[in-house]
């Protein structure tokens, strides 16, 4: 089975191959220097939809925006929030489980304005818990919560 490699690891890898681009190295060479810096083959076909901008590490993730949305997630979930990850799927989740149907079903309507998408996300009754959950995909968003747990005065410039 081939590995997914994580966010982080992409993101560094396209800076070092436009970095690399940038001296004016060919595809082929770039693959192979970063094979021997990090032991990690990369296919020269995508190096080249990089450098092309066809493709980009981040086109497949929710962007986050900015506003009174997120504030109102982030809020939120700091209360009744968790973060939960789905290892088979590569998918990680940002909940809220709540007993109030409005306030989840706002809380899904804000998430989705936050992550740049049209439609909101619904909450689910969920029997066993006895509340309404709302839980959207977004490793941006989950890796940014995750490390305000940490240290939470990093929300700061959101809420």
């Amino acid at each position: 089975m081939k590995k997914y490699r994580s966010l982080e690891e992409r993101l560094r890898f396209y800076e070092q191959v436009m970095k690399l681009r940038g001296l004016g190295l060919s595809y082929k060479r770039i693959a192979k220097i970063i094979e021997e810096r990090y032991g990690v083959p990369l296919n020269p076909g995508m190096i080249c939809n990089w450098v092309k901008g066809r493709y980009h590490p981040l086109e497949r993730c929710n962007r986050i925006v900015e506003g009174s949305g997120l504030a109102y997630v982030v809020g939120a979930w700091l209360g009744d929030g968790e973060l939960s990850r789905d290892r088979r799927n590569y998918e990680y989740f940002v909940k809220l489980a709540v007993k109030d149907y409005d306030f989840a079903e706002e809380w899904g309507r804000r998430l989705a304005e936050a992550l740049g998408r049209s439609k909101p996300y619904t909450p689910r009754w969920d029997d066993s818990l006895q509340t309404w959950v709302v839980k959207g995909s977004s490793i941006l968003l989950y890796n940014l919560l995750k490390r305000a747990k940490v240290d939470p005065w990093i929300l700061m410039i959101y809420l």
